[in-house]
């Protein structure tokens, strides 16, 4: 069932077993624009906004959400392309 107001649906409430671990992986920042608290080219040479997104206040305090190299322990929900039943290449 979906809330006529938010949108939220029980599935949104649910609780994820490993969401706090995984959110303790996300670097910390404060509310300040990402190019004010850290630069912007890594290591390598590349502009950190490919893989990194502006700040987020959390639960957890001011996050920078990065994309990350995962493994099933570190992912939290189901992901951008869930594992739904019916769903596959051969139902395009």
């Amino acid at each position: 069932m979906t809330d006529p107001d938010t949108g939220a649906s029980a599935a949104d409430a649910a609780p994820v077993p490993n969401e706090d671990e995984v959110a303790r992986e996300f670097p910390h920042g404060d509310g300040r624009p990402l190019r004010e608290q850290i630069p912007l080219i890594d290591e390598d040479g590349d502009d950190i906004r490919q893989y990194t997104g502006e700040p987020v206040e959390t639960e957890d305090g001011w996050v920078l959400p990065q994309q990350m190299a995962t493994g099933s322990q570190n992912v939290v929900g189901g992901g951008e392309f869930p594992n739904t039943p019916g769903r596959s290449d051969e139902d395009d």
